[in-house]
């Protein structure tokens, strides 16, 4: 697993640069950091996945999205009662 996550990492860096180099040279510099930060975050996410952090669990986005929806519950299971749980 550690080959693994090794390869997540190399390919991290030469798409890295790779994307990165062409962003900086045309100075769409908003772009490389919104690039730069989609780019760390997966490759987190991954690494995460492959050596078992639980820790990664918490970056992805179903685990965004179910936070985002807890408000709504709640309300929910307020107005239908223990039914929606």
């Amino acid at each position: 697993m550690l080959y693994v996550a090794l390869v997540i990492v190399l390919a991290y860096f030469v798409l890295l640069y790779a994307g990165g180099k062409t962003l900086i040279r045309k100075k769409w510099y908003k772009d490389f950091v919104f690039y730069l930060i989609l780019m760390t975050w997966s490759a987190f996410v991954a690494v995460g996945f492959v050596l078992n952090w639980s820790g990664a669990a918490s970056g992805t986005t179903v685990v965004l999205i179910n936070m985002g929806m807890e408000p709504i519950r709640k309300i929910m299971v307020g107005i239908v009662g223990w039914g929606v749980d």
